[in-house]
Parts: structure tokens; C-alpha cells; sequence
């Protein structure tokens, strides 16, 4: 993977109940057993997975055309990533390659940053006029 590290996070012990948010959602029959992880989002649009403890690396996949600006763990299996492509992407990392779940688009400027408040996803794209899109999660 090549590239400068452009955002680290570090996954959650608990677990986020995604059964009730995500209803229609079944899990998959071949799922991961994920420990507790490190991701670096790189200016690739790449995303690696670090074991935590060890540093062994578990995964790496090109999540995004352009550079990866900020990630956000959501229990062990979810995470979300945000780019200079205009992009936040919801990876389901139970599968044997990182699946997207969810993509998010339409933003006008590439999204820099991004919060969770409960289940409200809040992300901020823009230069000089800021846009604030909220979507439920």
C-alpha cells in the first residue's frame, strides 16, 4: 500500500447493536471473527486493518478513488471512511473482503469531516461555504 496515513482509529470492545438499525440486514454465513483493530485510512484511498495488539496486519482494500480524510470505527465490524472523492462509505467487515454496505454521495466538496451522535451520522464537506448533511444510520 502506498501512501502517507491520513487518518488512525481504533475499534471499539463493545459492539453496536446494527441488527435493529440496519433491519433488512441478514449476516453473512461466512462471517470474520474480528478482534479488536487499528485503521489507517491513507492518502491512497487505501484502508488497512491492524490487529491491535500484535500489529499484525489483517486487511488492506482500495476504499476510495481519492485520499482517505477520516475514519470512523463502529463496534469491531462497521467502519466509516470519508474522502476527497465527495464519498463516505460504510464498510461491513464481517465478509472475507471488506464489503461497502452503504455509500453516501452527492456531497459538493470532498468531506473532511464526519461525527456520530447517536445514530445521526453528521458530515461537513466544503472550502468556504460549509454543507452539513445529516442522514440516519
Amino acid at each position: 500500500v502506498s501512501g502517507l496515513i491520513r487518518s488512525l482509529a481504533l475499534s471499539s470492545q463493545s459492539s453496536l447493536d446494527f441488527n435493529t438499525t440496519f433491519s433488512e440486514y441478514t449476516s453473512p454465513t461466512n462471517q470474520k471473527v474480528m478482534s479488536s483493530w487499528l485503521a489507517a485510512g491513507c492518502s491512497s484511498g487505501a484502508i488497512c486493518l491492524l490487529e491491535e495488539r500484535s500489529g499484525m496486519l489483517l486487511e488492506t482494500w482500495r476504499a476510495h478513488e481519492g485520499q482517505v480524510l477520516k475514519i470512523i470505527p463502529l463496534g469491531r465490524h462497521f467502519l466509516l471512511s470519508s474522502s476527497t472523492d465527495k464519498s463516505i462509505i460504510l464498510w461491513d467487515l464481517r465478509h472475507q473482503q471488506p464489503q461497502a454496505f452503504y455509500i453516501f454521495r452527492g456531497f459538493p466538496d470532498p468531506v473532511s469531516v464526519m461525527a456520530i451522535s447517536g445514530n445521526e451520522l453528521i458530515a461537513i464537506s466544503g472550502s468556504r461555504q460549509a454543507t452539513i448533511a445529516l442522514g440516519r444510520l
